[in-house]
């Protein structure tokens, strides 16, 4: 956070860039235990979430490169979450921005 005394940026003075802590596009029978995850804030691309289970299809172009994309099993156990814009994001959407795109394979349990 330019500003904070603390602040450390980059070789060029601008911040480092923190999308988020952890996030999921493709997995299966996923552990994420005993984890402290901080500082992390929005803007740029992203809202500040902290951990992201979303499958993914990847559009690119008009090309849908993994319709068998799945987040699906995952574990959140003993995780502290600090300083963040949001905690954790459960979402299975239309890849492109909604534009073309196709659903992943699944996104539960």
């Amino acid at each position: 956070m330019p500003g904070n005394p603390n602040f450390i940026g980059g070789t060029n003075g601008r911040p480092f860039v923190v999308k988020n802590h952890l996030e999921l596009k493709n997995a299966v029978r996923v552990l994420i235990d005993s984890n402290l995850m901080e500082n992390n804030w929005g803007g740029f691309t992203q809202s500040g979430y902290s951990i992201l289970l979303t499958p993914k299809n990847q559009h690119q172009g008009h090309t849908n490169i993994c319709p068998r994309c799945q987040v699906t099993d995952v574990t959140v156990r003993y995780v502290h979450i600090a300083h963040a814009g949001g905690g954790l994001l459960l979402a299975t959407a239309i890849s492109g921005n909604g534009r073309n795109g196709a659903a992943a394979l699944a996104g539960t349990r």
